[in-house]
């Protein structure tokens, strides 16, 4: 594979190109071709600029997986903004530390997610950070479906026409810029603001469709949340790519999951190894028609072999593919092949993508050998910018 030099948009762009008319995004049974997820997120553009939003702003998506949130990322990718991908369990505390850290001037939030209700931590949070976030903007469930209203499009239509200035904003946007701050887990301290570029995201997600061999007649469930990396390059970005239809949930839950393959007949489904294991333990997984699904990265956490083998016996069709990979190498470090065996499915994960080295070495900086333990380091076009508030602070 060769590396490109395309940001999300020109992607995005090109896929219309390819694919317009075909289904690019279904979700509680609305359907969104890629034309309309192109115009949708032009028209949001218009909006976002008019309020402000412009090259470089930080800008908080605070959402669980939907239609809205694909549709404003992709506008902050045209505009060159940077969205601050934000946790969907996020305290109010947390969230104002978050935003603080971050410098996120506007915030796009939904509904909420379980108990949380997010109208009612705004209108705490709205006081606390006033100087800080210029503007809350909400996109609840029924957000997108006004958008799809005719307005929506003939004012996306005049305003492509008239001035073009939509296009004009992309060409301002370089592979290099930043796409997005993504946050690191936080388990041992402050979750760190990790920048990624275009270029690595763009291209660790066309390596990615390149191992699995996903192609445009794929159905690939997205019930990983899109604020992680595994839900936005392994699978919102592989979708650009590949031109497979998406198929949304906003959360995991289980029946979920099995009645939208079911119904959709899914083809690709990707998830934690508590996900697959939450599947087939629940009794009710037989009564479902899990026969359209072909393969799926399995990652975020360890799966033993025993695990591996007991959710291939349960969904004999559907192959798995262990990945390495962290939010700060976009995130895929190393997967494996369509080709491989399930032995070697089981036990690894998989090989070291092309345009990456990996060495392991110790406390001191020594290469180790096979079997020795030490510390994974990784350089390659998919390592991040760096970590944000690291970077505009003066080194002590």
């Amino acid at each position: 594979m060769r590396l490109i030099k395309k940001t999300i948009a020109e992607c995005l762009r090109s896929r219309v190109r390819e694919s317009a008319d075909r289904v690019a995004l279904e979700a509680d049974g609305q359907s969104y071709t890629w034309r309309d997820l192109d115009t949708l997120s032009d028209y949001m553009v218009g909006r976002m600029h008019s309020c402000g939003i412009q090259k470089g702003t930080h800008v908080g998506i605070w959402s669980t997986n939907s239609p809205n949130w694909v549709i404003v990322f992709l506008a902050l990718s045209k505009l060159g903004a940077v969205p601050v991908l934000l946790n969907t369990c996020y305290s109010t505390e947390e969230l104002a530390k978050v935003l603080r850290y971050a410098e996120a001037e506007f915030v796009y939030y939904g509904e909420g997610y379980k108990k949380l209700v997010y109208e009612d931590m705004v209108a705490h949070l709205s006081t606390q950070l006033e100087g800080v976030v210029k503007r809350w903007i909400y996109i609840g469930r029924d957000t997108s479906r006004k958008w799809m209203t005719e307005k929506s499009f003939v004012f996306a239509e005049r305003m492509k026409k008239a001035t073009k200035e939509i296009g004009g904003y992309i060409r301002k946007v370089s592979p290099e810029d930043t796409a997005a701050i993504l946050f690191t887990s936080g388990t041992t301290a402050m979750p760190k603001g990790v920048m990624l570029s275009h270029y690595s995201m763009v291209n660790n997600a066309l390596e990615i469709c390149g191992h699995m061999g996903w192609t445009a007649e794929d159905k690939m469930l997205i019930a990983v949340p899109m604020f992680h990396c595994f839900g936005l390059t392994a699978s919102l970005l592989a979708g650009i790519q590949t031109g497979c239809s998406m198929h949304t949930i906003e959360y995991y839950k289980t029946m979920t999951v099995l009645q939208v393959i079911q119904k959709h007949r899914c083809t690709v489904l990707n998830g934690v190894p508590s996900m697959f294991l939450a599947v087939i333990r629940n009794p009710k997984h037989k009564d479902f028609d899990l026969g359209s699904l072909r393969n799926g990265i399995i990652a975020g956490s360890p799966v033993t072999e025993e695990d591996y083998y007991r959710i291939r016996e349960e969904i004999p069709g559907l192959k798995l593919h262990i990945s390495y990979g962290q939010t700060e190498t976009s995130p895929c470090v190393s997967i494996s092949d369509v080709e491989d065996s399930d032995q070697d499915c089981a036990c690894s994960a998989g090989k070291v993508i092309r345009h990456c080295e990996v060495r392991i070495l110790d406390s001191g900086g020594r290469q180790l050998s096979a079997g020795e333990d030490g510390e994974i380091c990784v350089r390659g076009y998919q390592v991040m910018q760096g970590y944000y508030s690291f970077r505009r602070k003066p080194a002590r």
